[in-house]
């Protein structure tokens, strides 16, 4: 909660033939008080690399129907589908992948920490509503295709699953990172994002951790 850097959320899949990107970088302020965030996260490049998605040929834009999810996303939501079978589109949609994670590790590797204890333990509590939403919305839209048990279990991991702490498969957050940014804090976040997807994995697939704890 001390790195004010937007939250970062990704899917891809593929289905029925149409390979799709949803990307995001979810605020974590209210940017109608904070316009300097609006400025340092998503205007300029960000605001032109977002129009140009929009027009990038086959591929086709699209929108969450579930108001709360759009009431939640940020000014650069992208949301992207084409032909699975078409090279360019499945290109384009890479690029659009690798270009949106890029831009976030460079925010973490960059930007300030807070300073103002009242202000981190604000964004603390306004990320526990977000991803309480968040979990809720993939918890209902998963029960149509895998049931209510297999949604609650994956919707949770996505949201950032309690692990127990002697399991040792619990990644600190990414925002206690060094002051001091380097080539080494970039190295880690992306390790901590790596054992988040495994562990999450492992979750949903109920496989033991490694050396037998159960996650």
């Amino acid at each position: 909660s001390r790195l004010p850097v937007p939250h970062m959320t990704l899917y891809v899949g593929v289905r029925a033939g149409r390979a799709t990107l949803m990307a995001d970088h979810l605020p974590r302020f209210d940017l109608g008080e904070r316009p300097e965030h609006v400025a340092a996260f998503y205007g300029g490049e960000q605001a032109s690399r977002w129009s140009a998605a929009q027009r990038v040929k086959g591929l086709t834009p699209f929108r969450s129907s579930d108001p709360s999810v759009r009431a939640l996303q940020g000014p650069n939501a992208l949301a992207l589908h084409g032909a699975a079978a078409d090279p360019h589109a499945v290109s384009a949609l890479v690029a659009e992948l690798h270009r949106h994670a890029g831009t976030w590790l460079g925010w973490v590797r960059t930007t300030p920490l807070l300073d103002d204890g009242a202000e981190a333990e604000a964004v603390r509590a306004r990320d526990w509503s977000l991803r309480a939403a968040l979990r809720d919305h993939e918890r209902a839209a998963g029960e149509r295709f895998m049931g209510p048990d297999v949604a609650a279990t994956l919707s949770a991991s996505m949201a950032g699953p309690e692990l127990r702490a002697e399991d040792g498969a619990r990644a600190e957050p990414l925002a206690w990172r060094p002051a001091a940014a380097a080539d080494g804090v970039a190295k880690a976040a992306e390790e901590d994002l790596r054992r988040f997807g495994e562990t999450a994995q492992r979750v949903v697939a109920g496989v033991p951790a490694a050396g037998g704890a159960e996650p």
